[in-house]
Protein backbone atom coordinates (compact mmCIF):
# COMPACT_ATOMS: atom_id res chain seq x y z
CA UNK A 1 0.00 0.00 0.00
CA UNK A 2 1.80 3.17 -1.17
CA UNK A 3 -0.18 5.53 1.07
CA UNK A 4 -2.66 5.35 3.90
CA UNK A 5 -6.26 5.56 2.67
CA UNK A 6 -7.71 8.26 4.91
CA UNK A 7 -11.27 9.15 3.84
CA UNK A 8 -10.74 12.92 3.89
CA UNK A 9 -7.59 12.63 1.77
CA UNK A 10 -8.72 10.13 -0.86
CA UNK A 11 -11.11 10.17 -3.78
CA UNK A 12 -14.22 8.16 -2.90
CA UNK A 13 -14.45 6.44 -6.29
CA UNK A 14 -10.87 5.39 -6.99
CA UNK A 15 -9.31 5.33 -3.53
CA UNK A 16 -6.48 7.51 -4.86
CA UNK A 17 -5.39 10.79 -3.32
CA UNK A 18 -7.39 13.92 -3.96
CA UNK A 19 -6.16 16.60 -6.34
CA UNK A 20 -6.20 19.26 -3.60
CA UNK A 21 -3.24 17.57 -1.88
CA UNK A 22 -1.03 17.52 -4.97
CA UNK A 23 0.21 21.13 -4.96
CA UNK A 24 1.18 20.93 -1.29
CA UNK A 25 3.28 17.82 -1.93
CA UNK A 26 5.01 19.25 -4.99
CA UNK A 27 5.82 22.47 -3.15
CA UNK A 28 7.22 20.43 -0.27
CA UNK A 29 9.48 18.32 -2.50
CA UNK A 30 10.76 21.20 -4.65
CA UNK A 31 11.22 23.44 -1.59
CA UNK A 32 13.42 20.85 0.08
CA UNK A 33 15.31 20.16 -3.14
CA UNK A 34 14.44 16.48 -2.99
CA UNK A 35 14.68 14.55 -6.23
CA UNK A 36 11.45 13.06 -7.54
CA UNK A 37 9.59 12.21 -10.71
CA UNK A 38 6.00 12.65 -11.76
CA UNK A 39 3.91 10.75 -14.26
CA UNK A 40 0.89 12.47 -15.78
CA UNK A 41 -1.49 9.97 -17.34
CA UNK A 42 -4.97 9.41 -18.60
CA UNK A 43 -7.04 6.52 -19.87
CA UNK A 44 -7.11 6.36 -23.65
CA UNK A 45 -10.50 6.94 -25.30
CA UNK A 46 -12.25 7.02 -21.94
CA UNK A 47 -14.99 9.26 -23.32
CA UNK A 48 -15.92 6.39 -25.64
CA UNK A 49 -16.51 4.17 -22.61
CA UNK A 50 -18.94 6.65 -21.10
CA UNK A 51 -20.64 7.31 -24.42
CA UNK A 52 -20.90 3.66 -25.41
CA UNK A 53 -21.60 1.91 -22.12
CA UNK A 54 -22.76 4.63 -19.73
CA UNK A 55 -21.19 6.58 -16.90
CA UNK A 56 -21.76 3.75 -14.42
CA UNK A 57 -19.51 1.50 -16.51
CA UNK A 58 -17.00 4.33 -16.70
CA UNK A 59 -17.02 4.64 -12.92
CA UNK A 60 -16.32 0.90 -12.64
CA UNK A 61 -13.27 1.33 -14.89
CA UNK A 62 -11.97 4.23 -12.81
CA UNK A 63 -12.41 2.30 -9.56
CA UNK A 64 -10.57 -0.73 -10.91
CA UNK A 65 -7.84 1.49 -12.34
CA UNK A 66 -7.26 2.90 -8.86
CA UNK A 67 -6.78 -0.60 -7.48
CA UNK A 68 -4.39 -1.64 -10.23
CA UNK A 69 -2.37 1.56 -9.87
CA UNK A 70 -1.86 1.01 -6.16
CA UNK A 71 -0.83 -2.61 -6.75
CA UNK A 72 2.15 -1.61 -8.91
CA UNK A 73 3.26 1.33 -6.74
CA UNK A 74 6.26 1.33 -4.47
CA UNK A 75 6.08 2.19 -0.79
CA UNK A 76 6.01 5.98 -0.66
CA UNK A 77 4.63 6.53 -4.16
CA UNK A 78 1.64 8.89 -4.27
CA UNK A 79 -1.07 8.70 -6.92
CA UNK A 80 -3.64 11.45 -7.29
CA UNK A 81 -6.87 11.59 -9.22
CA UNK A 82 -6.43 14.89 -11.04
CA UNK A 83 -9.86 14.95 -12.66
CA UNK A 84 -12.09 12.64 -14.66
CA UNK A 85 -9.80 9.99 -16.13
CA UNK A 86 -6.62 12.00 -15.51
CA UNK A 87 -4.13 10.93 -12.85
CA UNK A 88 -0.77 12.08 -11.54
CA UNK A 89 1.79 9.90 -9.78
CA UNK A 90 4.41 11.56 -7.60
CA UNK A 91 7.40 9.26 -7.13
CA UNK A 92 9.72 10.58 -4.37
CA UNK A 93 13.37 9.68 -4.92
CA UNK A 94 12.71 8.18 -8.36
CA UNK A 95 15.03 9.04 -11.23
CA UNK A 96 14.00 8.85 -14.88
CA UNK A 97 14.64 5.14 -15.28
CA UNK A 98 12.72 4.31 -12.11
CA UNK A 99 9.81 6.49 -13.22
CA UNK A 100 9.82 4.77 -16.61
CA UNK A 101 9.78 1.41 -14.82
CA UNK A 102 6.76 2.48 -12.77
CA UNK A 103 4.96 3.68 -15.89
CA UNK A 104 5.79 0.42 -17.65
CA UNK A 105 4.38 -1.62 -14.77
CA UNK A 106 1.19 0.42 -14.83
CA UNK A 107 0.82 0.07 -18.59
CA UNK A 108 1.21 -3.69 -18.28
CA UNK A 109 -1.17 -3.91 -15.33
CA UNK A 110 -3.89 -2.15 -17.34
CA UNK A 111 -3.39 -3.86 -20.69
CA UNK A 112 -2.63 -7.43 -19.61
CA UNK A 113 -6.10 -8.26 -18.30
CA UNK A 114 -9.51 -6.93 -19.31
CA UNK A 115 -11.29 -4.70 -16.81
CA UNK A 116 -14.12 -6.60 -15.14
CA UNK A 117 -17.74 -5.79 -15.81
CA UNK A 118 -20.33 -5.97 -18.56
CA UNK A 119 -18.86 -5.97 -21.05
CA UNK A 120 -15.23 -6.67 -20.08
CA UNK A 121 -13.07 -3.93 -21.63
CA UNK A 122 -9.43 -3.63 -22.65
CA UNK A 123 -7.88 -0.36 -21.47
CA UNK A 124 -4.64 1.42 -22.36
CA UNK A 125 -2.94 4.51 -20.94
CA UNK A 126 -0.88 7.38 -22.25
CA UNK A 127 1.76 8.63 -19.81
CA UNK A 128 4.13 11.59 -19.72
CA UNK A 129 7.08 11.57 -17.28
CA UNK A 130 9.16 14.45 -15.91
CA UNK A 131 11.99 14.54 -13.37
CA UNK A 132 13.01 17.16 -10.79
CA UNK A 133 15.30 19.03 -11.10
CA UNK A 134 16.42 17.97 -14.59
CA UNK A 135 13.17 19.01 -16.28
CA UNK A 136 12.39 22.12 -14.23
CA UNK A 137 12.83 23.83 -10.89
CA UNK A 138 9.23 24.56 -9.90
CA UNK A 139 6.08 22.47 -9.59
CA UNK A 140 4.62 24.24 -12.64
CA UNK A 141 7.73 23.53 -14.75
CA UNK A 142 7.67 19.84 -13.84
CA UNK A 143 3.95 19.47 -14.42
CA UNK A 144 4.12 21.26 -17.79
CA UNK A 145 6.98 19.03 -18.94
CA UNK A 146 5.10 15.85 -18.03
CA UNK A 147 1.84 17.15 -19.53
CA UNK A 148 3.64 18.06 -22.76
CA UNK A 149 5.02 14.52 -22.98
CA UNK A 150 1.58 13.05 -22.29
CA UNK A 151 0.38 14.96 -25.35
CA UNK A 152 3.17 13.46 -27.44
CA UNK A 153 2.40 9.97 -26.15
CA UNK A 154 -1.08 10.44 -27.55
CA UNK A 155 0.22 11.87 -30.82
CA UNK A 156 2.46 8.83 -31.25
CA UNK A 157 -0.48 6.43 -31.02
CA UNK A 158 -1.39 6.21 -27.32
CA UNK A 159 -0.74 3.27 -25.04
CA UNK A 160 2.83 4.36 -24.33
CA UNK A 161 5.20 6.39 -22.14
CA UNK A 162 7.13 9.50 -23.22
CA UNK A 163 9.79 10.61 -20.75
CA UNK A 164 11.85 13.16 -22.71
CA UNK A 165 11.16 16.03 -25.06
CA UNK A 166 11.65 15.38 -28.74
CA UNK A 167 9.13 17.12 -30.91
CA UNK A 168 10.65 15.50 -33.98
CA UNK A 169 9.48 12.00 -33.07
CA UNK A 170 7.70 11.66 -36.38
CA UNK A 171 10.87 11.76 -38.42
CA UNK A 172 13.10 10.14 -35.82
CA UNK A 173 15.24 13.23 -35.40
CA UNK A 174 14.37 13.78 -31.75
CA UNK A 175 14.96 17.51 -32.16
CA UNK A 176 12.87 20.49 -31.10
CA UNK A 177 11.52 22.68 -33.89
CA UNK A 178 13.63 25.84 -33.74
CA UNK A 179 10.58 28.03 -34.17
CA UNK A 180 9.33 26.86 -30.77
CA UNK A 181 12.54 27.25 -28.79
CA UNK A 182 11.98 29.57 -25.84
CA UNK A 183 8.23 29.32 -26.23
CA UNK A 184 7.52 26.46 -23.83
CA UNK A 185 4.70 28.28 -22.06
CA UNK A 186 2.92 29.14 -25.30
CA UNK A 187 3.36 25.59 -26.59
CA UNK A 188 2.01 24.20 -23.32
CA UNK A 189 -1.06 26.43 -23.67
CA UNK A 190 -1.53 25.24 -27.23
CA UNK A 191 -1.20 21.57 -26.24
CA UNK A 192 -3.71 21.99 -23.39
CA UNK A 193 -6.11 23.66 -25.81
CA UNK A 194 -5.88 20.85 -28.38
CA UNK A 195 -6.61 18.27 -25.70
CA UNK A 196 -9.69 20.20 -24.57
CA UNK A 197 -10.85 20.72 -28.15
CA UNK A 198 -10.45 17.00 -28.90
CA UNK A 199 -12.68 16.15 -25.92
CA UNK A 200 -15.35 18.74 -26.83
CA UNK A 201 -15.21 18.13 -30.57
CA UNK A 202 -14.48 21.73 -31.53
CA UNK A 203 -12.40 24.72 -30.59
CA UNK A 204 -10.65 27.83 -31.85
CA UNK A 205 -7.16 28.93 -30.81
CA UNK A 206 -6.46 32.60 -31.47
CA UNK A 207 -2.96 34.11 -31.41
CA UNK A 208 -2.85 37.89 -31.25
CA UNK A 209 0.13 40.14 -31.91
CA UNK A 210 1.53 43.04 -33.87
CA UNK A 211 2.98 42.58 -37.34
CA UNK A 212 6.34 40.84 -37.12
CA UNK A 213 5.64 39.42 -33.66
CA UNK A 214 6.08 35.86 -34.91
CA UNK A 215 2.45 34.72 -35.04
CA UNK A 216 2.84 32.98 -38.39
CA UNK A 217 6.01 31.15 -37.40
CA UNK A 218 4.47 29.96 -34.13
CA UNK A 219 1.29 28.73 -35.79
CA UNK A 220 3.14 27.09 -38.66
CA UNK A 221 5.28 25.12 -36.23
CA UNK A 222 2.38 24.34 -33.91
CA UNK A 223 0.28 23.12 -36.84
CA UNK A 224 2.69 20.21 -37.24
CA UNK A 225 1.06 18.68 -34.15
CA UNK A 226 -2.48 18.86 -35.52
CA UNK A 227 -4.28 16.23 -37.55
CA UNK A 228 -5.02 17.08 -41.17
CA UNK A 229 -8.70 17.84 -40.52
CA UNK A 230 -7.96 20.69 -38.13
CA UNK A 231 -7.63 24.29 -39.31
CA UNK A 232 -5.21 26.90 -38.03
CA UNK A 233 -5.49 30.63 -38.68
CA UNK A 234 -4.10 34.04 -37.80
CA UNK A 235 -6.10 37.11 -36.82
CA UNK A 236 -4.74 39.90 -38.98
CA UNK A 237 -6.62 42.78 -37.38
CA UNK A 238 -6.16 41.78 -33.74
CA UNK A 239 -9.92 42.11 -33.28
CA UNK A 240 -10.33 39.87 -30.25
CA UNK A 241 -13.96 40.78 -29.60
CA UNK A 242 -15.07 40.06 -33.16
CA UNK A 243 -13.38 36.67 -33.20
CA UNK A 244 -14.77 35.83 -29.77
CA UNK A 245 -18.30 36.59 -30.93
CA UNK A 246 -17.87 34.60 -34.13
CA UNK A 247 -16.55 31.44 -32.47
CA UNK A 248 -18.12 30.05 -29.31
CA UNK A 249 -14.99 28.47 -27.84
CA UNK A 250 -11.83 30.58 -27.95
CA UNK A 251 -8.39 30.58 -26.41
CA UNK A 252 -6.31 33.73 -26.59
CA UNK A 253 -2.56 34.15 -26.34
CA UNK A 254 -1.45 37.65 -25.37
CA UNK A 255 0.64 39.46 -28.02
CA UNK A 256 3.51 39.81 -25.54
CA UNK A 257 3.67 36.02 -25.22
CA UNK A 258 4.65 35.54 -28.86
CA UNK A 259 7.84 37.44 -29.57
CA UNK A 260 10.41 37.35 -32.31
CA UNK A 261 10.54 35.37 -35.54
Amino acid sequence: MPFEQVPESTDSLTGLLRRELLTRKLNELTGEGLGFSIAVMDIDHFKSVNDGFGHSRGDDILAEFGSRAMEVSREGDLIYRYGGDEFIAVLPGADRSEAEAFAGRLLAACSSTEFQGTPPLSISLSIGVAVFPEDGHSPRDIFDAADRRLFHAKRQGRGRVVSADGFGEGDGSGTVDGRLLGRDRELSQFISFTQEAAEKGRGFFLVLGADGAGKGCFLEAAAAYLSSDMIIGVDINNDRKAWGEKFGMTHFVNPKEVEGD
